[in-house]
């Protein structure tokens, strides 16, 4: 999947436009048993395999808050301590560049951007030329996000709280022109979330609040208790 999460406004998942398999540089240390990759509380990583949370030998060395893939597949993260990694198959390395800003996560568009959400609940857009996140002031207007995220077709979504309602919203014009405005979906499911994606299957799942995982069932998560035992910050899809 391409970054973090893919979804779109009908809590469906698009086909993505460069189908690949499992993130480079992973592709020896996970298979196609591993269903989930997760963040705990701790900033530990574990994987979802055989029907237990496992520690893995991959992605050592930092405490994370987020991963996100790129579309050609590699791995980016955010530390504990708000520096940008990229793994190189072997080892996180530090981006300085990008720590201009304190950062809470990062997205991927179609284009191959980069996309941040800020400590301050701001959007930012990485320039390469410039080598610095520039606020994307038209998308932060009456909202506080949390985490965003690119569907397949390019749209932008946001988990955040928008005039005072916790909600997960999609941006209804271009968001590189900041013309447009957020719009309503009903990803958000009944429960106040941390984190959500869909997988391969079109099914999405969230982390909720106490760190439990839910599956969108209808319009509302349902707690998937057997996930337990790991309390988690974040959760994705190593494919």
């Amino acid at each position: 999947m391409k970054g973090a999460f893919i979804w779109n406004a009908e809590g469906t998942l698009n086909a993505p436009h460069v189908p690949r398999m499992f993130a480079k540089g992973i592709n020896d240390g996970l298979n196609r048993g591993t269903t989930f990759l997760g963040i705990g509380t701790d900033g530990s990583v574990r994987r979802w395999f055989n029907g237990a949370w496992e520690e893995h030998a991959l992605f050592k060395g930092w405490t994370l808050k987020m991963l996100a893939i790129d579309n050609p597949g590699n791995y980016w993260c955010v530390s504990t301590q708000s520096n940008v990694g990229k793994w190189d198959g072997s080892n996180w390395i530090d981006q300085p560049k990008m720590d201009h800003w304190t950062l809470r996560m990062l997205a991927f568009d179609l284009e191959g951007n980069i996309w941040c959400v800020g400590t301050e609940n701001n959007i930012g857009k990485w320039d390469p030329n410039q080598e610095a996140w520039i606020d994307q002031k038209a998308l932060n207007q009456n909202a506080t996000i949390d985490s965003i995220a690119f569907g397949p077709d390019g749209t932008l979504y946001a988990l955040g709280t928008f005039m005072s309602t916790k909600a997960v919203r999609a941006w209804n014009g271009d968001p590189n022109s900041g013309k447009g405005g957020w719009s309503g979906t009903r990803l958000a499911g009944g429960w106040t979330l941390k984190a959500f994606f869909l997988d391969a299957d079109s099914q999405a799942w969230a982390v909720g609040i106490s760190g439990n995982v839910g599956k969108l069932v209808g319009d509302n998560y349902v707690d998937q208790p057997e996930f337990s035992g790991f309390t988690l910050n974040w959760l994705m899809s190593p494919i």
